[in-house]
């Protein structure tokens, strides 16, 4: 992959179903329309991505008969993956600094609702 354009670009692209249009896959890849275009035009001519002509409009897809398509969704897919995996261990971790002061909190509550109902 030798752009980070390219490479949102044929992200964005293995998730989608249906082809789409340049601006709508640079705003679904965060990346600038001209990005988008220039990384377009590079993966058509290799037939990684398609381009169909639809009512004037080129839309573009994923050629999912090329040769590296399935080894591209696999690699989006476990990336995916990881990112959730990572994101996971990162709550958990914030979670663990967080209980105790909840657990603090809650017996301090339960502490000064009891000393309401004494008096």
């Amino acid at each position: 992959m030798a752009s980070p354009a390219r490479t949102e670009t044929l992200r964005a692209l293995a998730h989608l179903p249906e082809p789409v249009g340049v601006r709508l896959l640079a705003r679904i890849a965060e990346i600038h329309p001209h990005s988008a275009e220039r990384a377009l035009a590079a993966l058509v001519r290799e037939g990684v991505v398609r381009r169909d002509r639809a009512g004037g409009w080129a839309r573009y897809a994923l050629n999912r008969r090329h040769s590296a398509a399935a080894m591209l969704e696999a690699v989006f897919a476990a990336a995916e993956q990881e990112t959730i995996r990572m994101r996971c261990r990162s709550l958990r971790s914030r979670a663990r600094g967080i209980l105790p002061c909840i657990r603090q909190a809650t017996r301090m509550l339960v502490r000064a609702r009891g000393n309401r109902h004494v008096a």
